[in-house]
């Protein structure tokens, strides 16, 4: 059965939280509407993969609400920790205390694993993490214009804080790593290709631009040393 993403399956106190935490001015890829996005997604490969196979699987909405709500509760540009402080937040908050321990454990071990989709050790994850984990790059095997669109909204995040060169080489190196891994999906593997597709394309967006930066600082100091010369 469909469900919509709801934010009042999380205590009261804590969609405040939740409503600050994504409304803050620096996000524009992992907004307010960011975990809507990937419970849809995390809903559409549940469906696709699992209850086709077997009508009697039950979709865990209350355990995707959740993970999808809390995943990104902490974004800090350039930090190493958002996941496992994320996870920490949902941790002591009133949603989880009112979660018997078993569903509080399946969502941390969900916000810590969207920190590195690909670590070995996830491969232990049951198959409603896997689906999660899917869900929130979904969007790596996109069409090129959305996969674009998210990409340059993320880097213009990491443009608060760094310079678009610093955003560029780091978006560059981050694809880079994506394209050399044995699998994108744990879950979809069969959009793989599509994915890598993108990924090869984004690299080569990323040269280009950065390459074009290059010659304009050039040009940039050669029309200052003209200006500065004594005539």
């Amino acid at each position: 059965m469909v469900t919509r993403f709801d934010w009042s399956q999380q205590r009261l106190e804590d969609r405040r939280l939740l409503e600050l935490r994504y409304s803050e001015p620096h996000r524009a890829y992992h907004d307010i509407n960011h975990p809507e996005i990937v419970y849809g997604y995390c809903q559409e490969i549940w469906q696709s993969y699992f209850g086709n196979q077997d009508p009697l699987a039950k979709f865990p909405a209350e355990f995707f609400q959740t993970a999808c709500a809390w995943h990104d509760a902490i974004y800090v540009v350039g930090s190493k920790t958002n996941e496992e402080d994320s996870a920490a937040l949902y941790e002591r908050s009133s949603t989880a205390r009112f979660q018997n321990p078993y569903a509080q454990r399946a969502v941390i071990d969900a916000i810590r694993a969207s920190g590195d989709h690909w670590a070995s050790k996830n491969a232990q994850l049951n198959n409603a993490i896997k689906v999660f984990l899917d869900a929130d790059i979904f969007e790596l095997s996109a069409d090129w214009e959305l996969f674009n669109h998210n990409s340059n909204m993320v880097m213009k995040e990491f443009c608060s804080k760094f310079t678009p060169q610093e955003v560029l080489e780091g978006r560059k190196k981050w694809f880079e790593s994506l394209r050399d891994k044995t699998r994108i999906y744990w879950i979809c593997t069969d959009r793989d290709d599509l994915a890598r597709e993108n990924i090869e394309r984004g690299i080569k967006h990323c040269e280009s631009t950065l390459k074009t930066l290059e010659r304009k600082a050039k040009n940039a100091i050669i029309a200052k040393t003209v200006d500065q010369r004594d005539f």
